[in-house]
């Protein structure tokens, strides 16, 4: 199991990536 932060940085990344 993915630790919820890890999931939520990752979440976040991506969000900039598109950006």
């Amino acid at each position: 199991m993915y630790r919820l932060d890890y999931m939520f940085f990752k979440m976040l990344n991506f969000g900039l990536c598109i950006i």
